[in-house]
């Protein structure tokens, strides 16, 4: 959720405060530890970012467009990223950015190869994931980028 309210445009409000005797339940500060861990390698696709010209990358599949509403409207951001129903699209890629630096945040590690579609790399364009020293390899086949990520495998077990 957070990174899809960010990738619009929006501040994601966790809503947690202490009880009526001054704690935090341990699961919400169990539910905070986890955010700070993946903040603390992903925080700069997310602190003082903006809107990209695209929120997101759909996969195949029909595009399930949001209910619309004022108040509790239902928005399933899982079916929209990793288990949708049958025969819909997930949101493969998530885009915030800042200054001339496009973050490409994707739900689900990539399996291989990552292809970001309808953006073209400046001449002399570094690629990097957030986490790894070295850069990654990667081409520009027409109109998209494609990045290696098979010896990334490493990072993911890690994760």
């Amino acid at each position: 959720m957070l990174i899809d309210i960010v990738s619009r445009g929006g501040n994601f409000n966790l809503d947690i405060g202490p009880s009526k005797d001054g704690l935090i339940p341990v699961i919400m500060q169990e539910r905070l530890m986890d955010i700070g861990k993946w903040l603390k390698v992903n925080g700069e696709s997310i602190y003082g970012t903006t809107c990209w010209k695209n929120t997101c990358q759909w996969s195949k599949g029909k595009v399930q467009d949001a209910e619309r509403g004022e108040y509790m409207v239902k928005y399933d951001i899982m079916k929209l990223t990793v288990n949708p129903d049958p025969g819909f699209a997930v949101k493969e890629i998530l885009f915030t950015r800042k200054g001339n630096t496009l973050y490409c945040i994707c739900p689900v590690f990539p399996d291989k190869k990552l292809v970001v579609s309808d953006v073209k790399a400046a001449s002399g364009a570094r690629i990097t994931m957030l986490g790894m020293d070295k850069p990654l390899q990667w081409k520009q086949v027409g109109a998209n980028i494609e990045i290696v990520i098979s010896r990334c495998e490493s990072f993911q077990n890690a994760l």
